[in-house]
């Protein structure tokens, strides 16, 4: 899920603050609640706008309610026996910065799943036989069955024999 996506499924247009969001979650919540509206398409959407909220507070993909936050560089001056400090990012530079690694993660988690799914198939792949070697499973069952068949007449026939002996 990606901000954008986030805010369209809670009506947010623009960027907002977390009250904003918070009271946009609220709203749709309120509208879309199962009690409230028992279709199947207000529930599914119910759920998305749990996960769109989540996401947002998660990621921190809200604005501050602060004009400009810096993320300081020193720069090697000394005034009055203090380091100064130079901006080197305004606030929204930074929050498309962390927006970025955060799309950058998803996509490297995603990447471990699939590969991780990847290598179950493969080890499924393998376990499974090759038609070659189902039909010599087979030949070697029939085998097996036809040589129980051959020893159970074997003994039926001792038997018959010893029976006749004996009677």
């Amino acid at each position: 899920m990606d901000q954008k996506l986030a805010y369209e499924l809670l009506g947010i247009q623009g960027i907002a603050t977390k009250e904003q969001v918070k009271k946009a979650y609220y709203c749709r919540c309120k509208q879309l609640h199962p009690d409230d509206n028992p279709t199947k398409q207000a529930t599914e959407l119910y759920i998305q706008v749990q996960e769109a909220y989540q996401w947002i507070m998660k990621w921190n993909a809200y604005s501050s309610n602060e004009k400009i936050s810096t993320c300081s560089n020193r720069t090697g001056k000394v005034i009055g026996g203090w380091p100064v400090s130079q901006p080197k990012y305004s606030y929204f530079q930074e929050r498309k910065r962390q927006v970025n690694r955060m799309e950058q993660e998803q996509k490297k988690s995603r990447r471990r799943e699939d590969e991780r799914k990847q290598k179950i198939a493969d080890a499924m792949q393998k376990n499974r036989k090759l038609p070659s070697e189902r039909e010599a499973e087979k030949r070697r069952r029939i085998a097996e069955e036809q040589e129980a068949r051959r020893i159970a007449d074997i003994i039926q026939k001792l038997w018959e024999l010893d029976s006749e002996r004996r009677g």
